[in-house]
C-alpha cells in the first residue's frame, strides 16, 4: 500500500481558519500568541477552549518521549472520557492536534456535521503509514473535566498535567509547561495559537484597536506621526495607517 502523505499544515491562524471553515466549524477561530508571558497573555480572547503549539523537533528526538515512557510504565492509558486517535499519516500533525482540541470541546462549542465526516476520513487514512519525520511537530493543550491535558497524536496516549485552578486562563495552565518544553530545546522557532469562541476574538480585536489607537496618539508629535511609525503601526493593523485611524 503507498505511504499516505498530506501536506504540512501551516502553524498560521488564517490557513487554521480556514481549515474550519471547511469542516464546518464556525464558533471557533484561531489567534496568535506571541508570548506566553502574563502581560501579553491579557491580550488574548477569553476563554481560551484549546492552544495548539507548533514545535522544532531536530534530529529525529522527540523532548517529550522520557515523559510518556514514565507514563506508560506506570500503566497509564487513554481515559475513557478524553478523544485520542493515534496519527498514521505523514505530516498530519498539525490536523490530528486540531482535531484533538475540537473533539474534546465536544459539547462546549458547535462542531458541525462535517467534523465528524473529517475524523471518519482520517481514522481510515490513519491506518496505512507511520509518519515521516519532519522539523516541526504539533500538539495541543486541552482541558476536559477540569484536566489539563497535552495531546501528541505521536504519542502513546494523551498526557494529564494536573488540575489547573477553575479560573486560571487555559494559556497559563498550558503556558507553563510550555514555556519549561521552550528552555529545554533552546529553540525559537515556536509558535502557538489559541483557540477561541468567534465572537470573543472579535471583542479582543476591538480591544486591541483602541490600545493602539491610544499608542498612535502618544507617538504623534505635533500632531504628525514619523514615517517608522507609520510604517510599524500598518505592519500591526495590516491596512494604511490613515485608513486605520479612520476606521477606529
Amino acid at each position: 500500500m503507498a505511504s499516505a502523505q498530506w501536506h504540512a499544515l501551516e502553524s498560521n491562524p488564517d490557513t487554521i481558519n480556514t481549515f474550519l471553515g471547511k469542516i464546518g466549524v464556525k464558533s471557533v477561530e484561531c489567534v496568535d500568541i506571541f508570548s506566553f508571558d502574563q502581560e501579553m497573555l491579557e491580550f488574548l480572547p477569553s476563554p481560551q477552549l484549546a492552544v495548539i503549539l507548533c514545535f522544532p523537533e531536530r534530529g529525529g528526538t522527540r523532548p517529550l518521549e522520557k515523559e510518556y515512557e514514565a507514563l506508560k510504565s506506570s500503566g497509564f492509558s487513554t481515559p475513557d472520557n478524553v478523544f485520542f486517535m493515534k496519527q498514521k499519516i505523514g505530516n498530519a500533525c498539525g490536523t490530528f492536534a486540531l482535531f484533538h482540541a475540537l473533539a474534546n470541546l465536544e459539547g462546549v462549542i458547535d462542531l458541525g456535521e462535517e467534523l465528524s465526516t473529517a475524523h471518519e476520513e482520517t481514522a481510515r487514512e490513519g491506518e496505512t503509514e507511520e509518519p515521516a519525520h519532519v522539523e516541526h511537530h504539533f500538539i495541543c493543550y486541552v482541558k476536559k473535566d477540569g484536566v489539563l491535558y497535552e495531546i501528541d497524536s505521536c504519542a502513546p496516549f494523551p498526557r494529564p498535567l494536573g488540575n489547573p485552578a477553575e479560573d486560571e486562563a487555559l494559556v497559563t495552565s498550558a503556558g507553563k509547561h510550555i514555556k519549561k518544553l521552550m528552555e529545554e530545546i533552546s529553540d525559537a522557532s515556536f509558535s502557538a495559537m489559541a483557540l477561541v469562541k468567534t465572537n470573543c476574538s472579535i471583542e479582543c480585536r476591538s480591544k486591541e484597536n483602541v490600545i493602539l489607537m491610544q499608542c498612535v496618539q502618544g507617538w504623534q508629535v505635533d500632531g504628525h506621526l514619523s514615517a517608522q511609525v507609520r510604517v510599524e503601526v500598518s505592519i500591526c493593523t495590516g491596512s494604511d495607517i490613515d485608513d486605520f485611524i479612520e476606521r477606529i
